[in-house]
């Protein structure tokens, strides 16, 4: 069963309770740097227009800050996607030869139990 949005689930390997990765806090933070970022970076854009320059990449600069988070959060996501596509097409190509080949069913027999124990 999948835990709900922001319920606490036991992690077995590590002996603790973590919030699971639909938490609330975790888009929070994306979408309220973001909408930090935009205000900041409209700031700056209305004083670089103005001629202010130095105030204007002082104020760019804090909207960056504010943007790293989520930023960091998208790759991650993304990355984590591109590990389940890249799952899903091992698996498509192991699978004939796991049907075929002993010597490769042995090996996958040892990775899955290393891999769950």
């Amino acid at each position: 069963m999948l835990p709900t949005m922001g319920e606490l689930r036991h992690s077995r390997r590590h002996g603790t309770v973590r919030p699971s990765w639909f938490a609330w806090d975790n888009y929070l933070i994306g979408v309220v740097g973001l909408a930090f970022a935009v205000a900041f970076g409209t700031a700056a854009a209305i004083l670089a227009q103005a001629g202010h320059y130095p105030p204007a990449v002082a104020v760019a600069a804090f909207a960056a800050l504010f943007a790293a988070p989520a930023a960091v959060q998208a790759i991650g996501e993304l990355l984590a996607g591109l590990m389940l596509v890249g799952m899903l097409l091992g698996s498509v190509v192991l699978l004939p030869a796991l049907l075929v080949s002993p010597t490769v069913r042995r090996w996958a027999k040892r990775r899955w139990a290393r891999a769950t124990a």
